[in-house]
């Protein structure tokens, strides 16, 4: 299969069905990192009300950082998971100590950062980025297979790092938060 067989009309679908959301249409580094942590294992429509509040208290990485823990708890309930939001604190913590409250620019720094290690960079960076890395997610599993036409239904280790070497062909580098945002 042709990438452009594939991601043509998959282009095409998104630009005329996506949804206006509040992380794509002000769609900044930070946004978009919490938009990403919070939608883990929850649905979109389940995030926004979250999202939006969330924001209004802690629109900087340096308020997140800031926030007493038992406040960020309190704005995170309901959404479950809980360790989500301690390890966005300590990556806000890291980011202010390390990188003056700016998301770092270097993929390696990213990996060191807990809850910022298994984002695509270009997705964290769509301004200041090139770099062609797609989200992995079971879906993106599951439809690269069928594409490729193997028989991997989930991100079994093999299976992914397998479809991942294929799938760098059917990003398109200079637009990796079209293909990466939801």
């Amino acid at each position: 299969m042709q990438p452009e067989t594939l991601s043509q009309p998959l282009l095409a679908w998104f630009h005329e069905n996506k949804r206006i959301l509040p992380f794509r249409t002000e769609s900044t580094p930070y946004r978009v990192w919490v938009s990403e942590i919070m939608l883990q294992q929850t649905r979109v429509s389940a995030v926004l009300d979250y999202f939006e509040r969330f924001m209004k208290e802690l629109p900087t990485v340096q308020a997140l950082a800031e926030c007493p823990p038992d406040r960020l708890m309190k704005l995170w309930e309901g959404l479950g998971y809980y360790s989500r939001a301690r390890n966005l604190q300590k990556a806000a913590q890291i980011i202010v100590a390390e990188y003056g409250g700016q998301l770092p620019a270097d993929y390696k720094a990213l990996l060191h950062c807990p809850a910022l290690a298994n984002i695509p960079p270009g997705q964290l960076r769509p301004s200041r980025s090139a770099c062609p890395s797609p989200r992995w997610t079971a879906m993106c599993c599951a439809c690269s297979a069928a594409c490729f036409g193997t028989k991997a239904t989930f991100c079994a280790p093999t299976q992914k790092s397998a479809l991942q070497h294929k799938l760098p062909t059917f990003s398109r580098p200079t637009r990796p938060a079209l293909i990466t945002k939801r």
